[in-house]
């Protein structure tokens, strides 16, 4: 997407996962893209802000749950599958983002 306008992304940090990157936010002048679910808690618990992307047309982030295939058939996991899905599908919309929930 940011080739069609000419631009090119640049990396200063790469977390392993999106609560680890707030703190080092906090202090710095870098920014990062995230769904509004999880931006809107992180900026009022670490003193952000959240603000939409700045792109006309930005598309919606597809969600999914990412497993090992020897989990397809356990029962458990199966059932901590379903309960995920369902509850993702019970949460409000967000204005502007996608709603795609894959079961």
């Amino acid at each position: 997407m940011l080739e069609t306008l000419g631009r090119q992304r640049s990396l200063a940090i790469v977390a392993s996962h999106l609560l680890a990157a707030a703190p080092m936010l906090r202090d710095s002048d870098l920014f990062c893209t995230m769904p509004a679910r999880v931006a809107h808690p992180l900026a009022s618990a670490f003193g952000l802000v959240a603000r939409p992307l700045p792109l006309e047309g930005t598309p919606g982030m597809r969600l999914s749950m990412v497993w090992h295939r020897r989990l397809d058939s356990h029962p458990a996991h199966a059932w901590l599958r379903r309960r995920v899905a369902e509850v993702a599908r019970g949460l409000p919309p967000i204005p502007g983002m996608a709603e795609a929930v894959a079961a």
